[in-house]
């Protein structure tokens, strides 16, 4: 009993060791060539999540490009060409037994 309790704190331990991507206080995310003035969507959400059982990660870790490409993904049924005033946040909880990591990317999209 004693070292099953041990294996579940290690493993939760090294999960808390993480590290994660951030972009900050960024002017533009162009995500093609076109640097001509578009439509703005107004503000724009995206994120990439996982989810941990015991602290063994279900899936990838989240990424800031992905999160990214969630974003660009927003633009009623078109692609969002650049990005304005980006930031992104990291989201989540952990309860010991299950945890939930986000990272979310806030920006004005424009078509």
């Amino acid at each position: 009993m004693l070292q099953k309790f041990l294996l579940m704190a290690i493993i939760v331990f090294l999960q808390s060791c993480a590290s994660y991507q951030y972009a900050q206080q960024i002017k533009m995310v162009s995500f093609d060539n076109n640097f001509l003035q578009g439509t703005s969507m107004g503000p724009i959400e995206g994120q990439d999540c996982s989810w941990a059982i015991f602290g063994l990660q279900l899936g990838e870790l989240p990424t800031v490009q992905r999160a990214f490409q969630s974003t660009r993904n927003r633009g009623d049924g078109k692609q969002l060409r650049y990005l304005n005033n980006v930031n992104s946040v990291m989201a989540g909880f952990n309860a010991g037994v299950l945890s939930k990591q986000c990272i979310t990317v806030i920006g004005i999209g424009y078509l």
